[in-house]
């Protein structure tokens, strides 16, 4: 007789431990101490994009954007109009609600600046995400082997830098990658329960799925808009085609509920701001965003075709490679060590995008969750040999103590020297910096002890175990480097500096920036200087300039209607004038 020390499987009778997330699951002090220690070691991570998300400035336009929308929604009251459709300096947003809607709960609750709130929703959606794929990869096994399963997939996932790049960023991406990720997680699961059920019990079993589907698809179309549909509907063909489920071609077949509650959910949204915004939300988040940017045109930065293999493998390295090996493998030898399916989602995936005219390395990430599933049930059979495990385990963790204590003395290293000379001087001495080394240098400092803690708590269990918590312990260490890197470049650029004496220079006069809507950099100085700003039309003639305020617009556009270097008084980067943006007083030029 077991003792309650013991561990003991307890699954469903009716279902089969892979048909669901949380389905099977092991009782006693054992699994009960994984449990404790998986979502321990979630949230540490998501301290670590917190921390992150709260030290590092402004880095780019994207995040500059989705910041601005999150607080002009903030700032609307229940009946405004800016709940629908905010108008960023006179500009319909680029994106859906979802975000700005989510980051503005956090604003008003927390009061958190919009860059802060939208950033703690890509953190949140990073963990689930880990959560989700790492809970299906060891749905199907149980014992020590689905913990196995489970840290080596959360580890493959954390540990590539597409992913956590993107963890913390104020920007959509990471958000529709986490509701993407959920519908096909649940096509999988559903397909699953289909091919088990009875056949009193099918048609059921499909609704079922389908609902969970559409509701994941539903706010994933709020999130992105179409695209949020397009990617699960394609995730679903490619696993029946691939996955040996032809028989169940008519389970995809929409039925009538669950496309009603995907219309609920999203199409409201759609006819109001419609309503609201009329020709101009049409042409810009129906035709451009779904469209345009997919066959080409005016203001789409095309890319060519092979842009995303580069990316792909600098993405998700080494997990690329790993991937990309067993795809090969399965094509040319015909030996399914992973699940077919799986790897043809990504292929297939990589191939759709690259047939678009705008392409953008963020794309990928809808994808790094099913190179995760599949690359870590390959790496599972390659540590399937002990000499292989004990090895690999022993390297990751001299490597990832190593690289972070020598982070560590490094990141001091720089906060204790004084005498810096050059240009490295000036951004390591910038207020932002300094701060933001000791906060990173705390974190994983603090990081490393954890995973020791952790460690211990874990025991010795298998060496694929190991490995996956090894994993975890390096992306951590990752994470902690990437925050100071992206706070020096938000300091090199200098975005925070320059918007400070704007608004010095300006003294409360007004502020007016010319730009088109495909001109993207006025746009972290417009959220920074936190004041309305009117928006000018390149296309206006030096006579009917404001005659009162302060303009903000490109260098060369200014010179060629008569502004003078004398009437430059701000000028930004400081690192490229000839490209660089100024701000000057109209009044000036006028007689």
């Amino acid at each position: 007789m077991q003792s309650k020390a013991q561990t003991k499987i307890e699954c469903s009778s009716k279902k089969s431990p892979s048909r669901d997330f949380f389905n099977c699951v092991e009782s006693g002090p054992q699994q009960r101490r994984a449990v404790f220690v998986k979502a321990l070691m979630l949230a540490l991570f998501l301290l670590l994009f917190v921390s992150r998300a709260t030290v590092v400035p402004v880095w780019g336009s994207s995040e500059a954007r989705e910041a601005h929308v999150t607080e002009l929604v903030a700032e609307a009251t229940i009946w405004s109009g800016e709940w629908i459709l905010p108008l960023r300096d006179g500009f319909v947003p680029s994106k859906p609600p979802l975000l700005h809607w989510l980051g503005s709960i956090l604003v008003s609750l927390f009061g958190f600046t919009g860059l802060q709130a939208a950033r703690f929703v890509s953190a949140i959606a990073a963990v689930l995400s880990v959560a989700m794929v790492a809970n299906y990869s060891a749905g199907g096994v149980s014992g020590q082997r689905a913990n196995a399963s489970w840290w080596l997939t959360a580890g493959v996932m954390f540990s590539s830098y597409g992913f956590f790049s993107l963890a913390s960023d104020a920007r959509v991406d990471m958000l529709l990658c986490f509701l993407v990720t959920g519908a096909g997680l649940s096509v999988l699961s559903g397909l699953e329960r289909i091919a088990d059920a009875l056949p009193a019990g099918r048609e059921a079993a499909v609704k079922s799925m389908q609902y969970r589907t559409a509701l994941w698809c539903g706010f994933a179309v709020l999130a992105k808009g179409p695209l949020g549909l397009a990617f699960p509907a394609l995730f679903a063909l490619v696993v029946v085609a691939f996955g040996n489920r032809t028989s169940l071609w008519s389970a995809l077949v929409p039925r009538l509920g669950p496309s009603i509650l995907l219309l609920l959910i999203a199409l409201p949204w759609y006819l109001a701001a419609t309503a609201q915004g009329g020709d101009g939300f049409v042409e810009r988040q129906i035709i451009f965003e779904n469209i345009a940017r997919f066959t080409g045109g005016e203001g789409v930065n095309s890319k060519p075709w092979h842009f995303y293999l580069p990316v792909f493998i600098s993405t998700a390295f080494p997990w690329s490679i790993v991937a990309a090996l067993g795809v090969f493998s399965w094509i040319f030898s015909g030996n399914r060590s992973a699940r077919s399916e799986i790897g043809a989602a990504w292929v297939i995936g990589i191939f759709m995008l690259s047939l678009s005219e705008g392409k953008r390395a963020s794309y990928l990430l809808v994808l790094l969750p099913w190179v995760a599933i599949y690359a870590a049930q390959l790496l599972e059979r390659h540590f399937s040999s002990v000499e292989r495990a004990f090895f690999w385990d022993r390297l990751l963790r001299r490597g990832y103590e190593c690289f972070g204590l020598a982070s560590v003395l490094f990141a001091g290293l720089i906060f204790c020297e004084r005498e810096f000379r050059g240009e490295v001087a000036d951004i390591l001495t910038v207020s932002t910096i300094i701060p933001a080394l000791i906060i990173d240098a705390a974190c994983l400092l603090g990081w490393l002890v954890c995973v020791v803690v952790l460690e211990k708590a874990i025991g010795e269990g298998r060496s694929v175990q190991r490995i996956g918590v090894r994993l975890c312990a390096l992306a951590g260490v990752a994470i902690c480097l990437a925050s100071t890197g992206l706070s020096v470049k938000a300091a090199m650029k200098g975005y925070e500096q320059v918007a400070a004496r704007i608004v010095e220079r300006s003294d409360g006069a007004m502020l007016y920036g010319v730009r088109t809507r495909a001109d993207e950099r006025l746009d972290p100085m417009l959220y920074l200087v936190r004041r309305p700003v009117a928006i000018l039309s390149p296309e206006i003639i030096s006579a009917n300039l404001p005659d009162t305020g302060f303009i903000l617009a490109d260098k060369r556009w200014l010179t060629e209607r008569g502004f003078s270097n004398e009437m430059f008084l701000e000028q930004f980067p400081p690192s490229n004038p000839e490209i660089a943006m100024v701000m000057a007083k109209p009044i000036e030029l006028k007689p």
